[in-house]
């Protein structure tokens, strides 16, 4: 053979043979190769020993914090933030685990071509630590800012881990009060913690001692109630200035202190803080506390001697009351600003099967959203979709929310009955995922109810879906780790169920009251043997 291939013809021969045969095994290869490539870009894998083509999806997995140990189907993927590529097409059990976090599982549906996303805020186990021992005289306030703790100096807060500012005496006919704030930060490169340097001493006559305080949603304004033997009241508006001295009985604001004489007055603070809502028997009232001035939002002879049914809104209250000249179940809804000029004139009347019994607010006048209560049923109404926009679910044409019926005022407005219950409690609402949560069943059953969603969100379902069940009553839910996770009060357990349904973790238990800190980074809580908590959420 080596001797033939020395011969110049045969050399010749094979040269001609392979010039003719590697463009063809070349070309062969190159459109092989390619058609695999396109074959694996657009879903599809080859299973070699079965000789067929497989249709596949890819799901992106996102966890925060990143590395948690994801496991599909009994089998080990690797570490978080990743693509999983070329799964077969069909429903997996996902469970993503990291150490000091709860366990987190969903069923996923993997759909050819398409990459499925699962982004999961993981949530820390039990990490409680001890802040403060409170006296048993301390009146407590909450908000998204921290907690607010006012103790009698003389017998204030204990401090377990840092020391207070010492407490001021008490001088004769007057009683002096700490007001501690406590709230929960979070350093670039570190775990939340509490900080409790901010505090303030407030003094009162002693024959009129603070029996309550009510913190605006900013934590800038204390309302400050006083009572005498008698239990006639006065009412105190105080900035709350860390490190001052502020004397209660100066900062008697006259014309609230008018209104808490009539025990059946109400106050509620505006989202804002810069206003004090005040229902009255013939009147709700704005209070400017800035500039100490009322305007009447609405008398309460317009509701034609009926029950008047109201709520805050961001900007103000929504009123819903029976149009006026009808017999019919016919309701217009009304949106107030706190300078009492109407908001949402505009909106179409609408007929609800029964007489409302509470209104709820969810946006403001641009895209209105309602949901209101009857004896009969719950309603959501309002423009539940933006016809400007094309990747919207549900469209003035739609009939229909998965089998629950929608029926249209107008243009672009709508009304769907998310409940065959009157609900009882404010409902959560997250607007960034189109949805809302609320109690049925005496408050035992937790809901979902999606009204609408984005092509791109393939795994979320419309309607209505039961994520948790309760033998005891639950209280209004609210929202973490931005909405994708439902929290609510259990008797003295703080539960949170993600929107699934499929993953419900116990937070806490033994609270009385908490407050949620900012970006639910954390919770402070107390308990029964009076001590104020501190827990790292995320």
């Amino acid at each position: 053979m080596v001797n033939l291939l020395k011969k110049p013809k045969v050399r010749i021969f094979l040269k001609k043979i392979l010039s003719f045969v590697l463009p063809i095994f070349s070309t062969f290869f190159i459109v092989g190769t390619t058609a695999i490539i396109i074959v694996i870009i657009n879903g599809y894998s080859i299973d070699i020993s079965r000789r067929e083509v497989i249709k596949t999806g890819v799901l992106n997995v996102e966890t925060n914090p990143n590395d948690a140990d994801i496991s599909i189907n009994g089998e080990y993927y690797g570490k978080s933030n990743r693509a999983v590529p070329n799964l077969k097409i069909g429903f997996y059990e996902v469970k993503l685990t990291k150490e000091g976090y709860f366990p987190y599982k969903k069923r996923i549906e993997i759909q050819h071509g398409l990459a499925s996303p699962l982004i999961v805020p993981l949530l820390r186990t039990n990490n409680k630590k001890e802040i403060l021992q409170l006296h048993k005289t301390s009146i407590l306030d909450s908000n998204s800012t921290g907690y607010y703790i006012l103790s009698d100096a003389t017998n204030g807060p204990t401090t377990i881990e840092e020391s207070p500012t010492p407490a001021k005496n008490t001088t004769r006919g007057t009683a002096t009060y700490t007001l501690s704030k406590i709230y929960v930060t979070k350093p670039l490169f570190d775990d939340p913690h509490p900080v409790l340097d901010e505090k303030m001493t407030i003094t009162a006559l002693s024959a009129t001692p603070i029996s309550a305080i009510s913190v605006s949603p900013t934590g800038k304004i204390l309302y400050v109630t006083l009572t005498d033997k008698s239990g006639n009241k006065s009412i105190s508006l105080i900035p709350f200035k860390r490190n001052t001295t502020v004397n209660a009985n100066l900062t008697d604001a006259r014309s609230l202190t008018n209104y808490a004489k009539d025990k059946s007055t109400k106050f509620s603070w505006s989202k804002d803080g810069d206003y004090l809502i005040v229902e009255t028997d013939t009147q709700i009232i704005s209070y400017n506390v800035k500039a100490g001035t009322r305007v009447i939002l609405m008398e309460k002879s317009e509701t034609q001697n009926t029950q008047l049914i109201w709520n805050l809104t961001d900007t103000g209250i929504v009123v819903i009351k029976r149009t006026q000249g009808t017999s019919t179940n016919t309701y217009e809804i009304v949106d107030i600003s706190y300078n009492g000029n109407p908001l949402s004139a505009q909106l179409p009347t609408v007929t609800i099967d029964s007489a409302p019994t509470r209104i709820w607010s969810y946006s403001t006048s641009d895209t209105p959203r309602f949901i209101i209560a009857t004896n009969t049923g719950t309603y959501l109404l309002g423009k539940l979709y933006d016809a400007k926009s094309s990747d919207m679910e549900i469209t003035l044409t739609n009939e229909k929310i998965a089998d629950i019926a929608i029926e249209h005022f107008g243009e672009d407005f709508s009304r769907v009955k998310i409940s065959s219950e009157e609900i009882l409690l404010k409902p959560m609402y997250s607007e960034e995922k189109n949805l809302f949560s609320f109690t049925e069943n005496k408050n035992q059953n937790l809901i979902v109810f999606y009204y609408n969603k984005r092509i791109a969100d393939h795994l979320t379902l419309l309607g209505r879906k039961q994520i948790y069940i309760s033998d005891h009553a639950l209280e209004a839910p609210t929202s973490l780790a931005d909405s994708a996770y439902v929290a609510t009060k259990q008797e003295a357990t703080l539960r949170v169920t993600d929107t699934t349904g499929e993953n419900s973790m116990i937070i806490q238990s033994n609270i009385k009251t908490f407050s949620v800190g900012p970006n639910d980074i954390a919770i402070l809580f107390t308990d029964d043997s009076s001590k104020l908590w501190f827990s790292v959420l995320r």
